[in-house]
């Protein structure tokens, strides 16, 4: 796994999202600062994940996933980043980044269907 994914999915666990500016920069956004560790990984690696986000520009409401009653939603015309079924991220990407709690986790992952998710999920639930 690459070390921008990484960043992005342990940015993720401590609730800070990132997105690429129309300008091309990144931007970082959550309720707290990263703390000087995590932020100088990321400046590190900040064209990785950039190329990572695929240079995409916030989503609008339409343009994004949401969780209704449970069940994860992939609008009609979501981005591509969020269409697993055609090369964008992973379910389980897509529930990280949405903060999705744990039992709407545990109804897409599970260690038959995506054990290697399923490890790094059982690690950062631990981790709590």
């Amino acid at each position: 796994m690459s070390a921008a994914i990484d960043l992005i999915r342990e940015a993720k666990a401590v609730g800070i999202r990132m997105f690429v500016t129309d300008k091309g920069t990144l931007q970082l956004q959550g309720q707290q600062k990263p703390d000087a560790d995590l932020l100088k990984r990321l400046k590190r690696h900040r064209d990785e994940i950039i190329r990572h986000l695929g240079g995409e520009q916030t989503p609008t409401a339409e343009e994004r996933p949401f969780i209704k009653d449970g069940e994860l939603r992939i609008p009609f015309g979501c981005v591509p980043k969020y269409k697993w079924w055609a090369g964008g991220q992973s379910i389980f990407e897509t529930l990280l980044e949405l903060n999705a709690p744990d039992e709407v986790i545990e109804k897409y992952i599970g260690p038959v269907s995506t054990p290697a998710e399923w490890e790094q999920y059982v690690a950062m639930k631990n981790r709590r």
